[in-house]
């Protein structure tokens, strides 16, 4: 007996070693490539309740340990563009909250022509991609029964993603990141009337 308790010992110690060598730190299970499931805006601060908008955003996010490249695209349609803005259909055209009237001319318009994001359209609705690469912050402390941590991402106006000279923008919300599920959410900032963003990450 004493001696299967000797063999034991190193086993239990051996597998116990193991184990600590397979846990991972949330930056860890962060990084690799993920598919954007959904993005949804709520009118909200918190991201609940059922008046969610789906804003048809797909592609992939992709993390190293301290940075993130975005590479997706988006598809709206006149109908969705004009919800998002607080307006109302009536036929074809939008009529936004301020008593404008926006065509599905006006609309194919701004899609191809306004702004630096120039779309296409595709079958009536309006589709652009982008890239984009920012620094990302993860805290070590988790919410209780929550799950959830701080999570913010660093933009610098250069658009270079890294630490440059220059003005740099925070997005700061929550993440709570499982293995092959990760989900993020946005509250408004003080200068952002937009509502909150909840986007879920796949993989």
């Amino acid at each position: 007996m004493k001696n299967l308790k000797l063999l034991i010992i190193p086993l239990v110690i051996f597998i116990s070693c193991d184990d600590d060598d397979t846990h991972k730190e949330p930056h860890e299970m962060l990084v690799g490539t993920w598919s954007v499931a959904s993005v949804t805006q709520f009118s909200n601060s918190d991201c609940t309740g059922g008046d969610g908008i789906d804003l048809n955003i797909s592609g992939t996010i992709t993390y190293t340990e301290s940075s993130a490249t975005i590479d997706v695209s988006l598809t709206q349609s006149l109908e969705d563009y004009c919800l998002e803005r607080g307006g109302q259909m009536d036929g074809e055209n939008c009529i936004k909250e301020d008593g404008q009237v926006m065509t599905p001319d006006d609309f194919a318009n701004d899609c191809t022509t306004d702004g630096e994001d120039v779309g296409q359209m595709v079958d009536g609705n309006c589709v652009f991609s982008f890239q984009e690469s920012f620094d990302y912050m993860l805290s070590s402390y988790i919410a209780e029964g929550s799950g959830e941590r701080g999570y913010c991402e660093i933009y610098y106006d250069d658009g270079s993603g890294h630490d440059a000279d220059g003005g740099t923008e925070y997005n700061c919300g929550t993440a709570n990141i499982d293995e092959n599920r990760t989900t993020l959410i946005f509250p408004p900032s003080e200068d952002d009337e937009g509502g909150c963003q909840y986007i879920e990450l796949t993989r």
